[in-house]
């Protein structure tokens, strides 16, 4: 096989494609491909792509014609991920800039893929079935001396076997599929050696880890197995199924000293009416049952969640019950989504379509009201000491995270910079805020 091919590797979605990135890239420097971080160097450029949204398809189609604008002739262009899986059968036709699409159950091949391609032996510009496909790896696939940062991810599922009616990622990875308690821990364990100090276990639903598997209980078990691992480092979890969140796991993240107090369940809307149309297995009385739960069990708890405005039939009186939740109940962290019409799913034969320039209002007035929330929310942190991670820095400060603030998501604390030059974990006593960041110092040991 030909050796030296250089490769730019460009990630867009979630944090799962970014460990799927990861995977990809250590699969291909262990056959001797050469990674540059300059796209203009490279014989072969790799987006791993989106396909969730209308505005993540936008996003990967955007990225595709900005490579192919700028590249050189000699330069291939490979399509991966979400976008390629999901439209696979006309793809093809879709994208002429495109030299080669991978589907998911050929990432193992990778690297045959691409020299192939790059070479011009492949006659076929489509690289695996044409059908919802996952990708799990196994730790041993994940070379952690490539990698770099404060904070990383584990994927421990992929797909989803929940059927929400405005969700399109059933129909692009499958049924959900769970990785092995014991490789996921050898995962973690090199993760830490390797210099970690925050990893984010991440799966469409946390909470269905190990049905597949025969668990009961999977993800406690596995939470309690990577609680006793040793080294300096937090656990952050993405994403909780509200309708699976049990008193036993609230207790087990509160009574932990690896686990942040931070809760991430994506609840989409509070209507009733809604919530039956979405498919989400549960009304907005328990919602509220459970957001009284979780802050009785993990009193310090910050809660982050996500909602849809927009979705097919939603009334004046169905948005006006969302605002007022968000007012009443005070989330920390939150994230809106206007709806996004998805073919192949229920919502998307639904009637009553809720018009572009109405959704783009309801978004803004959620938007702006969260704003002021998050605002008075983070006046309640100054004065407080808490333990900040250090993720990177710049001329006059070093920005971090305190436990309440998920990497690229939420926002940082500033810190000014001492004499001292920090890594790691440092407290820091907060002495202003705004409506996302914090602001502090060091406090001298």
């Amino acid at each position: 096989m030909q050796k030296g091919f250089l490769f730019y590797i460009h990630t867009l979605g979630c944090p799962k494609n970014e460990v799927d990135s990861d995977v990809l890239l250590s699969l291909l420097l262990t056959k001797g491909f050469i990674r540059t971080d300059k796209p203009e160097k490279a014989d072969v450029i790799l987006i791993n792509s989106c396909g969730f949204i209308k505005a993540s398809k936008e996003e990967t189609l955007d990225t595709v014609f900005s490579f192919h604008r700028s590249r050189k002739d000699s330069q291939k262009i490979i399509l991966l991920g979400c976008l390629a899986q999901r439209y696979s059968h006309e793809i093809e036709n879709l994208l002429p800039e495109v030299d080669g699409f991978i589907g998911s159950d050929e990432y193992q091949k990778i690297d045959r893929i691409v020299v192939d391609i790059v070479s011009g032996r492949r006659s076929k510009r489509y690289h695996g079935q044409k059908k919802p496909v996952s990708m799990l790896y196994r730790y041993s696939q994940r070379d952690y001396r490539f990698l770099s940062g404060s904070s990383t991810y584990i994927k421990i599922a992929d797909g989803c076997s929940n059927r929400c009616s405005f969700c399109a990622i059933p129909h692009i990875k499958g049924r959900y599929r769970s990785r092995r308690v014991d490789d996921i821990l050898k995962e973690a364990e090199n993760l830490v050696k390797a210099g970690y100090y925050e990893i984010g276990l991440v799966s469409q639903d946390l909470t269905a880890y190990g049905f597949d598997l025969g668990y009961r209980d999977g993800l406690m078990t596995l939470l309690r197995e990577i609680d006793t691992l040793s080294g300096s480092f937090w656990i952050r979890l993405y994403y909780l199924y509200p309708r699976r969140i049990r008193k036993e796991l609230l207790e087990l993240i509160c009574r932990s000293n690896r686990i942040v107090h931070y809760i991430d369940m994506p609840l989409q809307h509070i209507s009733d009416r809604i919530l039956r149309l979405m498919r989400r297995g549960h009304g907005s009385v328990f919602i509220r049952k459970l957001i009284s739960d979780i802050r009785s069990a993990i009193p310090d708890v910050v809660l982050r969640s996500a909602f849809i405005t927009g979705f097919p039939g939603e009334s004046v009186s169905d948005f006006n019950e969302l605002m007022r939740f968000l007012s009443e109940y005070k989330l920390n962290n939150v994230g809106f989504f206007e709806y996004s019409d998805e073919e192949g799913t229920q919502a998307y034969n639904l009637p009553k379509k809720v018009d572009i320039r109405t959704i783009k209002k309801r978004y803004q007035k959620l938007y702006e009201t969260q704003e002021l929330i998050s605002y008075n929310l983070n006046q309640q942190h100054i004065g407080r000491v808490y333990d900040v991670l250090i993720d990177s820095e710049e001329k006059e400060f070093y920005l971090g995270r305190y436990y309440g603030q998920a990497p690229e998501i939420d926002g940082m604390v500033f810190i000014r910079k001492s004499q001292k030059r920090c890594r790691g974990f440092v407290k820091v006593r907060i002495e202003d805020a705004d409506s996302y960041d914090l602001y502090g110092s060091i406090v001298p040991c």
